[in-house]
């Protein structure tokens, strides 16, 4: 403001009646409002800032950002992995079984009381063997096999969407879309 000649600070409490755009100030009283004793135009001068969109979905600041709507890769392939998984502790059970009993035919068990000597001479106590081992070798493949098929097929991946594919042959080439929905 401009006093006698010379640059004057408004006072603090006085209003301007120009927002930042050029429009009036939301909220501020026209210009025949009444005016405070120092000319300043009574009621509130003061712009809120700009509203920015809710980053949330909810009021809830735990709850995840809204995206795509999302579906396993295959719940086929997740489900075999699981029933896979669960055979896993019945294999090593049978090769654990088997174990015993190799243990108990060789004299060397838990219930041996002849001090560790075979009581079944000319028995084939190598027999279980088989089944020892290959209950070992099916958890190892169930479980080798089944962890991965879980998590492959219980990715969660966009509910539609489109894969563009190139192609080409010696006589043409080309761009391939596929919509999966």
């Amino acid at each position: 403001m401009c006093e006698e000649g010379a640059c004057v600070a408004p006072p603090p409490d006085a209003a301007s009646d120009a927002s930042p755009v050029g429009g009036p100030v939301a909220g501020a009283a026209p210009p025949s409002a009444p005016t405070t004793s120092s000319g300043a135009v009574a009621g509130p001068a003061v712009v809120p800032p700009l509203a920015e969109p809710p980053s949330q979905t909810s009021d809830n600041p735990r709850q995840p950002l809204a995206g795509p709507a999302m579906r396993r890769h295959s719940t086929g392939m997740m489900a075999g992995g699981i029933v896979m998984v669960s055979f896993v502790p019945i294999a090593l059970l049978a090769a654990w079984v088997a174990d015993l009993a190799q243990s108990d035919c060789e004299g060397n068990g838990l219930f041996s009381i002849d001090g560790g000597e075979s009581r079944n001479t000319g028995v084939d106590c190598g027999r279980f063997d088989a089944t020892i081992y290959g209950g070992l070798a099916t958890a190892a493949v169930l479980a080798g096999v089944g962890i991965p098929m879980i998590v492959i097929g219980g990715k969660k991946e966009p509910a539609g969407f489109a894969r563009v594919t190139p192609w080409a042959t010696p006589h043409a080439a080309g761009l391939g879309l596929r919509l999966d929905l």
